[in-house]
């Protein structure tokens, strides 16, 4: 949910406003699932979206079909 949140923001927001578009993905996330809300804090969420972009740095240098998925060029 967060990739998918984060491209959307992306696209609303621009590039170079990560923080406001992890508080925008946060509070998304707040509205869908108010009642994990209460477990999960900001903070930890935060350090969770960390976790799956690093996870997808590695996938998109280590997986071609990836590579083209995320640019688009899912025919090849």
């Amino acid at each position: 949910m967060a990739l998918v949140c984060g491209h959307d923001t992306e696209k609303e927001l621009g590039a170079g406003t990560g923080k406001i578009k992890l508080r925008y993905v946060y509070d998304m996330f707040v509205a869908r699932f108010d009642w994990l809300a209460k477990v999960i804090t900001f903070d930890m969420f935060s350090m969770m979206v960390d976790d799956a972009l690093e996870q997808m740095k590695t996938m998109l240098e280590e997986n071609e079909a990836a590579q083209k998925f995320v640019a688009g060029d899912v025919n090849d």
